[in-house]
């Protein structure tokens, strides 16, 4: 710098290299950016800051939708089951005053007559049935004839001696008569898959009265001679398919999946609506 002539004289400015030129380079010769894309995340996420109430009323229609349809597949179930259990204690109460009513007035009637009464009874002129093999040919008859498919069983762990099908065949069975035994007053009853159909079994106790001790004790054919009036000589098991049932809730349910589905679809609408409003007013 030259003081003499009041003139301020400046050094020679050097252009920089290398690394240090590349800081300093102008912005049209840098190279472009590229920003990181923004993923739906992101988006949803900054949207529903922006959007509270909208992003709000999204998540409770949602929210409210799934509920909904969750609850009613869950009623669809209870209704199905809890009308198989009422009728297949109907069918049982209603097999069990059919059998009551044909020991009281026509066997013993008939008997008192001379008229011989037999498991056997086929293979014998003018006889007629026991009252427990009269139950187990009603239920295997009205099996036959059922367009549904459901299956009536009467089985014991002391079957008489003719009846080569007569003892428990699974778990279910063997259950039924233990529990049954334990508590004679109670159904013991279960939902599951059987010969691959959604079904209910249903278990009820039939227990000795004094009209059956006579035959069960004194017949040769039977494999326990010792009964004594109250005990559990069997089950009468209920077996009762649950696919046609199942079909006929659905069915019935789709209208109220159709209304469920309208009300969610008018709040998507309505939540819409009310960002569209907020849109404008912000233009």
């Amino acid at each position: 710098m030259s003081q003499g002539d009041g003139e301020v004289s400046r050094a020679p400015l050097h252009r920089p290299r290398g690394a240090l030129a590349a800081r300093f380079t102008a912005p049209s010769e840098r190279r472009a950016i590229r920003a990181r894309p923004v993923g739906w995340a992101e988006k949803l996420r900054l949207w529903c800051r922006q959007n509270p109430v909208a992003a709000s009323l999204l998540a409770a229609v949602t929210l409210g939708s799934a509920v909904g349809f969750w609850h009613l597949s869950l009623l669809s179930e209870h209704l199905v089951r809890s009308t198989a259990l009422e009728s297949a204690a109907q069918q049982s109460e209603m097999l069990e005053v059919v059998n009551a009513l044909y020991s009281s007035k026509v066997v013993e009637r008939l008997q008192s007559h001379g008229v011989v009464v037999t498991h056997d009874y086929a293979a014998r002129n003018g006889a007629i049935p026991l009252p427990a093999t009269f139950t187990i040919e009603s239920g295997e008859e009205i099996g036959r004839q059922s367009k549904t498919g459901i299956l009536f069983r009467l089985y014991s762990d002391s079957p008489f001696r003719s009846r080569t099908d007569g003892g428990p065949r699974d778990d279910f069975e063997r259950s039924a008569l233990a529990g049954l035994r334990n508590n004679p007053v109670l159904p013991v009853y279960r939902f599951e898959s059987f010969q691959r159909r959604p079904s209910l079994r249903y278990a009820t106790a039939r227990v000795m009265k004094a009209d059956c001790i006579g035959c069960h004790n004194q017949d040769t054919n039977s494999t326990k001679r010792d009964w004594k009036v109250g005990d559990v000589g069997g089950v009468l098991e209920i077996i009762r398919p649950l696919d046609r049932d199942i079909a006929r809730t659905h069915e019935g349910l789709r209208g109220t999946f159709l209304l469920v589905a309208v009300v969610s679809g008018a709040l998507l609408f309505l939540s819409g609506l009310v960002l569209a409003v907020r849109s404008w007013r912000a233009s």
